[in-house]
This record gives structure tokens, C-alpha cells and sequence, in this order.
């Protein structure tokens, strides 16, 4: 599936706090200072890739993904509360102590 993308990757973002709720595009925000997902948007019609930051929880991941979620390569990343969110994707990526 072919999604728009809001590639905000490799910008030494600390927070996503300014995101819209609904992102009509796919995001990649992965490749920055992140430790938490607060701010982010609640849906995203796309994919959500935050892999490769310093998160060290997914509490604020979005509720809503239309496409796949990863969260890859996240070293301090150890605690996952279980929620409702849906994600309708293919693959969930998940590496964590």
C-alpha cells in the first residue's frame, strides 16, 4: 500500500508534542533524541515507525495505526502497557529488554 509520508526521521527531535490528533499520512519519526511518544498524533493513515530513538515506553503510542508500527531498536525501551489500541497491519515490530 502506498501511504503519504511525514518524514520528520533524523532531525534530533526530543518530543512530539506540536503533532496534529489525526495525521491523514503515514509517519516516520525514527532516528531522533525521542523518549516518549506523548504528543503524538492519536491516528495516523499510514504506517508509524519511531525504531531507532531512546523511548522507554510505548504508554502514548497512537491508538489508531492504519499500516504497520515500528518500534525497533530502542534500547531503554522495557515497558509495554497493554491498551485497545488497533493496529491493522502486517507487522508489529517490537525489540525490548
Amino acid at each position: 500500500m502506498k501511504y503519504n509520508i511525514l518524514n520528520i526521521s533524523k532531525k534530533n527531535l526530543k518530543s512530539l508534542e506540536l503533532m496534529p490528533k489525526i495525521l491523514d499520512s503515514a509517519l516516520d519519526c525514527s532516528h531522533n533524541e525521542l523518549t516518549s511518544l506523548k504528543g503524538r498524533p492519536e491516528v495516523t493513515n499510514g504506517f508509524f515507525s519511531c525504531n531507532n530513538n531512546k523511548l522507554t515506553s510505548l504508554e502514548y503510542r497512537p491508538k489508531m495505526i492504519n499500516g504497520d508500527f515500528n518500534c525497533e531498536n530502542n534500547p531503554d525501551l522495557t515497558y509495554i502497557k497493554k491498551t485497545n489500541n488497533k493496529i491493522s497491519n502486517r507487522s508489529y515490530k517490537l525489540l525490548y529488554r
